[in-house]
């Protein structure tokens, strides 16, 4: 017999061919790549990065979402001709009011707007989306989604901590922009704004609220940064920080300025500094602070210029309970 002759015990010799042979497939299912919703991330991205008060938020959020699922499109798919037809909807499909819509579109040219800035989309399909005007976005004061935008058009600025305190002050404690720029570091004291100069001699005392109060920290901040540490009482609160006049007082023109390139970019242009003090006045009187107490905070003396703010709120308070009969 021969020595290479199978035995029993041996096991059978299986020719194969190399390249032949199919390697046996893997019992572990591959997952396939999950892809996130982009549309929402991109959301959440903004309103991280804007920062905006609680209810702000929360209504930009539902703004924003309730179009992505009307519209169905990636944003860099959205175009000018998107937010037109999302236009015609709000007005005639859901009949809001020109407020509302307003309010609606501003929130979606801020997003657009910081999606173009954040490199996300190449074109900004927002630009030519006009804010309908109703009659009460005419007057002096400012509505609370124009607010809301001048707010939003902050961001991404280099100096956005500096223009957020000077955008409190005009808002939220009715200061003037030239008592703006008359203020010294040492004129908050952590409680109230110390108003030394101001027009018709209106100087006085005018106490913040807390997002006031944290922006003027912020900004006094960076202003000890700009001193190397130090800041004396009577150094300028703001500083410009323009080559030209880097480190010295802001003066009017530079506020000035600095609102009406907010205001376009939040769309409404003819928005001005002065409007924020109105707007001021405007919000005491809703929220039911007596006539001559608001004056106090206003540092106002004719009881017949402020009696203009009282007509308007009692109007808009009058015609609000008249359509409700309806």
């Amino acid at each position: 017999m021969s020595r290479f002759a199978q035995t029993s015990d041996m096991p059978p010799v299986r020719l194969i061919e190399l390249g032949t042979e199919k390697p046996e497939e893997s019992l572990v299912p591959v997952k396939p790549a999950v892809v996130g919703n982009l549309r929402s991330q991109r959301i959440e991205q903004f309103l991280t990065l804007k920062n905006l008060a609680a209810n702000t938020r929360r209504n930009y959020e539902r703004h924003l979402q309730q179009f992505g699922l009307w519209v169905n499109k990636d944003w860099h798919q959205v175009t000018m001709h998107d937010l037109k037809r999302y236009k015609t909807y709000l007005e005639s499909g859901r009949q809001l009011k020109q407020g509302s819509v307003g309010a609606v579109l501003t929130a979606l040219k801020s997003f657009f707007s910081w999606l173009k800035k954040a490199g996300y989309i190449e074109e900004n399909p927002g630009v030519a989306i006009s804010i309908p005007v109703t009659p009460e976005t005419e007057g002096k004061n400012l509505e609370l989604f124009q607010v809301e935008a001048l707010f939003a058009a902050l961001v991404g600025r280099k100096t956005q901590r500096r223009d957020l305190a000077i955008l409190c002050l005009m808002v939220y404690a009715g200061l003037r922009a030239e008592e703006i720029s008359n203020l010294n570091a040492g004129d908050y004291n952590g409680v109230e704004v110390i108003i030394r100069k101001a027009k018709h001699g209106s100087v006085g005392r005018v106490p913040v609220d807390e997002q006031t109060h944290a922006a003027l920290r912020a900004n006094l901040q960076l202003r000890l940064l700009d001193g190397e540490g130090e800041i004396a009482e009577g150094d300028p609160m703001f500083a410009s920080y323009s080559p030209r006049n880097w480190g010295q007082r802001l003066g009017y023109e530079g506020i000035y300025k600095m609102v009406k390139v907010l205001a376009k970019e939040a769309g409404w242009p003819d928005i001005h500094p002065h409007k924020g003090r109105h707007t001021y006045a405007s919000q005491l009187i809703e929220d039911g602070m007596d006539a001559f107490l608001a004056m106090t905070l206003m540092r106002q003396r004719s009881v017949k210029a402020f009696e203009v703010y009282s007509q308007r709120v009692r109007y808009r308070t009058a015609k609000a309970v008249f359509l409700e009969g309806k």
